[in-house]
C-alpha cells in the first residue's frame, strides 16, 4: 500500500465533522434573524401607516430593533466568510506533488514497463489518489463558498427591504451592492475554472499540457483573489476587529519589550563603560603614585649621594690634616732626637 504525503492528503473529516456543523448552524440562524427583521420591518410599516413621527421615541426604538437584526445578519455573514476562508486555506493543495506523480507515471510509460506490474499500478494509484484529493478539496471549498455567496445574497435582499426604514446612506448601500457583485464574480470565476480543470483531467491532461497549465493559472489567480477578498471582509467582523486589535496590542507589546531591552542594554553598556573609565582612572592614579614614589626615591638617593660626597670630601680634608700633623710630630721628634745627640757630644 503506497504511503501518501501527509502534507498533501488532509483528513477532511475534521472539516466535515467540526466546521461544517458550525457553518450550517450560522446559516440556520440567518433564517431566524431574517424572520425577526421582517417582524421589526412590519412594525415600522404599521407605525408609518399610523402616522407616528419618525422623531418619536417609539419609532426610534423600532428602528433600533430593526438595525440590531440587520447588524446581526451582517456579522453572521462575515463569520461564514471567515470560516470559508479558513477551509480554503487549510485545503490549499500542493500541486507540485501532483506534477511529480504524473511525471513518474509518464516516465514508467516511456520506459515500456508493463502496466500490470506492481510498480506501475502503485504509481497510477498515487496519481489518481492525488487527483481525487484535489477534486474533493475543491468540492468542499466550493460548498463553503456557496454558503458565503448565499449569505451575501440574503444580506443584499435584507438591505433592500429595510433600507427605507434605516438611516444608511445611499453610498453605503452602493458599497454593499458592489461588494456583493464583486464576490459573486470572484466565486463564479473559481467555479468555472475548477470545472474546466476537472474536464481536462478527465481527458488525461495534466501539468505540462498547454491548455491545462493555462486554466490552472487562471484558477489559481481567481482562488487567490477570493482569499484576499475574504481576508478583507474578515477584518470587518467582530472577531476580525478583535484579532486586529490583538495583533496591534502584541506588536505594541513587542515594541515596548524591545525598547525596554534596548534601554537595559544601553544601561548595561553605560555601566560597563563607566566601570571601564573608573578602572582606567584608578590604574592611572596607581601609575602616578608609583611614579611619584619612584621620583621621591630618586630624589632621596640623589640627596644621600650628595651627603656621602660631602662626607668623602670632608674625610679627604681631615686625612690631609692628620698626615700633616703626623709628619710634624715626626719632625719634632727628630729635632728632639738631634738636640739630645748634640748635648751628649
Amino acid at each position: 500500500m503506497p504511503q501518501y504525503d501527509g502534507s498533501i492528503i488532509i483528513d477532511t473529516s475534521i472539516i466535515t465533522k467540526n466546521v461544517r456543523p458550525k457553518v450550517k448552524e450560522i446559516v440556520k440562524s440567518l433564517e431566524e434573524i431574517g424572520k425577526d427583521a421582517e417582524k421589526a420591518r412590519e412594525k415600522l410599516d404599521l407605525l408609518d401607516k399610523a402616522g407616528v413621527s419618525h422623531s418619536s421615541e417609539e419609532y426610534k426604538a423600532a428602528q433600533a430593533e430593526l438595525q440590531k437584526y440587520v447588524d446581526a445578519y451582517r456579522n453572521a455573514m462575515y463569520q461564514i466568510a471567515e470560516y470559508s476562508q479558513g477551509v480554503s486555506d487549510s485545503l490549499s493543495f500542493d500541486t507540485s506533488k501532483l506534477d511529480e506523480a504524473r511525471a513518474k507515471l509518464q516516465s514508467l510509460d516511456e520506459s515500456g514497463i508493463d502496466h500490470l506490474s506492481k510498480e506501475y499500478k502503485e504509481a497510477e494509484r498515487d496519481l489518481n489518489h492525488l487527483i481525487d484529493a484535489q477534486q474533493r478539496y475543491q468540492e468542499i471549498i466550493d460548498e463553503f463558498g456557496s454558503y458565503t455567496k448565499n449569505a451575501f445574497e440574503g444580506f443584499k435582499n435584507l438591505r433592500s427591504e429595510t433600507e427605507k426604514y434605516l438611516s444608511a446612506t445611499q453610498e453605503q448601500n452602493k458599497d454593499i451592492s458592489n461588494a456583493l457583485g464583486h464576490w459573486n464574480e470572484l466565486r463564479g470565476n473559481v467555479e468555472e475554472y475548477a470545472k474546466a480543470l476537472i474536464e481536462l483531467q478527465d481527458q488525461g491532461k495534466f501539468f505540462g499540457d498547454e491548455d491545462y497549465d493555462k486554466v490552472y493559472l487562471a484558477w489559481k489567480n481567481a482562488t487567490d483573489a477570493v482569499k484576499a477578498y475574504q481576508a478583507e471582509l474578515n477584518k470587518q467582523t467582530a472577531s476580525g476587529q478583535a484579532k486586529i486589535a490583538e495583533q496591534e496590542a502584541k506588536a505594541a507589546e513587542r515594541k515596548e519589550a524591545a525598547q525596554r531591552k534596548a534601554e537595559e542594554q544601553a544601561e548595561k553598556a553605560l555601566q560597563k563603560e563607566n566601570a571601564r573609565i573608573q578602572k582606567e582612572i584608578e590604574n592611572q592614579a596607581k601609575l602616578e603614585a608609583k611614579e611619584a614614589e619612584r621620583q621621591a626615591k630618586i630624589q632621596a638617593e640623589a640627596a644621600e649621594e650628595e651627603r656621602l660626597n660631602r662626607i668623602r670630601v670632608n674625610a679627604v680634608a681631615s686625612n690631609d690634616e692628620i698626615i700633616a700633623k703626623v709628619e710634624r710630630i715626626k719632625q719634632l721628634e727628630q729635632e728632639i732626637s738631634d738636640l739630645k745627640t748634640a748635648e751628649r757630644t
